[in-house]
């Protein structure tokens, strides 16, 4: 009767691992999939983006990515490539999600926080991309992209109407830039001439 009964332990035992590695690997079917291949096939897809400007590719390079996070692989590379997956999709707020993410892994982070700027500026998240930037000025007089910090910072100031803030932002970026800036005026000017175009390209490549 013991016998039987441990028998029937067993066998039960046996049963509920089965049934729970099979949810697993339902649930992720990247599971099998090693880590290295999960990033080169990633890489590929992005690099596939790039060239075509496809969406799909940038949304398909996503998924390899998240799967890596999912795995354990929470460098800040894989992070980086995530985050451009979703920034080059248009995905403004899954790129935002990636860099607060990234930023509780690696705390304080300059890049994963001027990209998450970057990211909320996008979605007019104009405070909170304010709040970013300026982490990001504190942080460091060295980094490579302070002027675009200063710039976009002045950029969200002006879309919440504190043009003088915002002229004084320019006057900062203007002093280190590569480049000549335009006015914020002419920059909002400009992006909106580009929706316009895009939607009008839409609409032809849909008739």
């Amino acid at each position: 009767m013991s016998h039987n009964i441990l028998k029937l332990s067993i066998f039960t035992l046996i049963t509920l691992t089965v049934v729970v590695f099979g949810a697993i690997v339902l649930a992720d079917p990247y599971f099998f999939t090693p880590a290295k291949k999960l990033y080169k096939t990633g890489a590929a897809k992005m690099e596939e983006g790039l060239i075509g400007g496809s969406p799909t590719a940038y949304t398909e390079a996503a998924i390899y990515f998240e799967a890596l996070v999912e795995k354990g692989n929470i460098d800040k590379d894989t992070f980086d490539k995530l985050y451009w997956c979703y920034r080059f999709g248009k995905k403004h707020l899954e790129a935002e999600n990636v860099a607060s993410r990234a930023l509780e892994i690696h705390p304080g982070d300059i890049e994963f926080l001027f990209h998450r700027a970057e990211s909320r500026l996008e979605q007019e998240k104009y405070q909170l991309a304010i709040e970013d930037y300026d982490l990001v000025a504190s942080k460091s007089k060295n980094f490579k992209y302070l002027y675009d910090a200063y710039y976009s910072r002045g950029a969200a100031k002006f879309k919440l109407g504190n043009k003088e803030q915002a002229e004084a932002d320019r006057a900062l970026a203007v002093k280190i830039a590569p480049q000549p800036l335009e006015t914020y005026e002419e920059h909002f000017e400009e992006k909106e001439n580009n929706i316009d175009d895009s939607m009008f390209s839409d609409e032809q490549t849909s008739l």
